[in-house]
């Protein structure tokens, strides 16, 4: 199965092909030129995976939430080439993506993904299960501050975003204790490849006309369903 995933919610984009045989990996800090930059590297990076555009089974993108630009450039490329393609799509929240990839990397079963949104907020999530290929979210993604946090299941949590402040005031405030904390602020498209097959072999896919970014809505987090 050949798989193209994207990613252009950061300032960098990442790209990765998985083909029968491998995967290819690449990253461009493009500084938030993605429009001018995403074509040609994908062309270049099929190319080098050895898959052209027609061998393609589906397309993976980072949904969100993110830079709202970014996303509507890959929600945008998606769309064309899966529609042209007549291939599914499989949109990935770069949330899970993140959480999927500390618990790959560190066996992490409990992680809270904090990105940074607007001034003192943060795109969060909740995950268990993050050494499994598809993490479990508890309750919802939201934009949230630290007086709005959620208190968390029991369980071993480990922190991992882009916000020291916020994890700083977490711990300080409202006493969440977290096993580590590690500075990450984008996901991989390594990880965004296997989250897609996986979800893939579930007939978990949507039809590219219908493929949309998550912004994720503005509200007062609410504790997580347990």
């Amino acid at each position: 199965m050949n798989i193209l995933a994207i990613d252009t919610s950061a300032s960098s984009m990442t790209l990765a092909v998985r083909t029968a045989t491998d995967d290819v990996y690449r990253e461009i800090a493009s500084g938030r030129k993605h429009s001018r930059d995403i074509l040609p590297n994908i062309l270049s990076l099929l190319a080098e995976s050895g898959v052209g555009l027609q061998q393609l089974d589906a397309l993976a993108f980072a949904k969100g939430p993110g830079s709202f630009t970014g996303l509507r450039i890959a929600v945008g490329v998606v769309q064309g080439l899966a529609y042209g393609l007549s291939i599914p799509v499989v949109p990935v929240s770069n949330l899970a993506a993140i959480a999927r990839k500390r618990g790959r990397e560190e066996g992490c079963s409990n992680v809270l993904v904090a990105l940074t949104a607007r001034g003192q907020e943060v795109f969060m999530g909740a995950y268990a299960q993050c050494t499994d290929v598809c993490p479990k979210l508890i309750g919802e993604e939201v934009v949230a501050d630290c007086d709005h946090f959620p208190d968390l299941p029991p369980g071993r949590w480990h922190g991992v975003g882009n916000n020291e402040q916020f994890f700083d005031d977490l711990v300080r405030l409202n006493g969440q204790h977290f096993e580590t904390l590690s500075n990450v602020s984008q996901a991989s498209a390594l990880d965004l490849l296997d989250m897609a097959a996986q979800r893939m072999q579930d007939s978990d896919t949507v039809d590219a006309l219908t493929a949309e970014p998550e912004y994720v809505r503005h509200q007062v987090a609410s504790p997580p369903k347990q």
